[in-house]
C-alpha cells in the first residue's frame, strides 16, 4: 500500500490497524507500506518503503 503525500498520520494508523487485523486472520506477516513524497531533485512524486512497520507473528 502506498500512502499519499497528504494522508494524515491518524488515517495511516487506522489503515495500518485494519490491515494488521486482516493479515493476522489470514496468517500473513509480510504486508508492505510505502509513503509517497515529492522529489525536488527529479521534480516528481516517488515513494519509499516504511520499513519500520512490522506486524507481530502471533496468530489470531
Amino acid at each position: 500500500m502506498i500512502f499519499g503525500i497528504k494522508t494524515s498520520i491518524e488515517e495511516k494508523i487506522k489503515v495500518i490497524e485494519i490491515i494488521e487485523k486482516k493479515c493476522k486472520i489470514e496468517n500473513r506477516n509480510d504486508f508492505e507500506f510505502y509513503q509517497a513524497y515529492y522529489c525536488h531533485r527529479n521534480k516528481n512524486i516517488q515513494h519509499r518503503k516504511m520499513s519500520f512497520i512490522k506486524f507481530d507473528k502471533i496468530n489470531v
